[in-house]
């Protein structure tokens, strides 16, 4: 099971008005889901995943992310988490997050469906037997669908994160 937190708040503060203010009216969620490890035998430090969540709330959106990361140990605590993914939004989550409204006084933007491509570069930090700290790294290309929204200034989105996990 996984519960993910997705921000809202992008950089209101670079788009004219109106499109400052719909960035402004959007809120944060919190998706809900599942996610499936996959680690060979051959090559434990290596790792294939995907993840499905859904928001019930706001959006009703979902996402649907595939990802490979390979674990190196620097330390017997420390490890860096080189990965790749490819993200697929439906069209309910691409309308929250990059849609402009039909009735504002702009074109609008809704109604489609995108993707992301990213580029990760964690590391995590043993804490304990059962506890470690993990950095998230992340650099996102947006696709061309979502890139023509108008509240999109650049289709490169960073992300930087941290994150508690226990581990049963």
């Amino acid at each position: 099971a996984i519960a993910a937190c997705q921000l809202s708040k992008l950089a209101a503060k670079d788009l004219a008005s109106p499109y400052n203010k719909i960035v402004d009216s959007k809120d944060s969620e919190i998706y809900f889901g599942f996610s499936g490890k996959f680690i060979p035998d051959s090559n434990p430090d290596f790792m294939l995943a995907a993840e499905i969540t859904k928001n019930f709330l706001n959006s009703g959106g979902g996402k649907f992310k595939i990802y490979g990361e390979r674990y190196i140990g620097l330390t017997p605590d420390l490890q860096i988490i080189p990965a790749i993914s490819y993200t697929f939004l439906d069209k309910n989550y691409v309308d929250y997050f990059y849609g402009v409204p039909t009735n504002s006084s702009v074109a609008s933007f809704q109604n489609v469906a995108g993707s992301k491509f990213g580029i990760h570069l964690d590391s995590t930090y043993s804490l304990g037997d059962n506890i470690s700290f993990r950095s998230i790294n992340t650099i996102e290309i947006l696709s061309n669908d979502i890139a023509q929204s108008p509240i999109v200034a650049n289709n490169i989105n960073m992300n930087i994160g941290l994150g508690l996990m226990y581990h049963f």
